[in-house]
């Protein structure tokens, strides 16, 4: 269980930070996946963004994604 807790933290750390990057080459929208927050430091709304993806992954079941 830890080792599925970390491996999802580090994903989602890592999807974030590529979005990010994204954002800032403006190959996605820069207003929303450029944005990092100025007092923390990180990009608040592809932290979000990813976990409401990694949230609806987990609760759809497998058979309706793969028909």
């Amino acid at each position: 269980m830890v080792a599925v807790c970390s491996s999802s933290l580090a994903s989602q750390t890592s999807a974030s930070r590529l979005l990010l990057a994204m954002g800032r080459e403006d190959a996605l929208p820069k207003q929303f996946f450029g944005y990092v927050h100025p007092k923390l430091g990180v990009p608040v709304y592809n932290i979000l963004f990813i976990g409401v993806i990694s949230l609806t992954a987990m609760l759809t079941r497998f058979s309706y994604s793969t028909s």
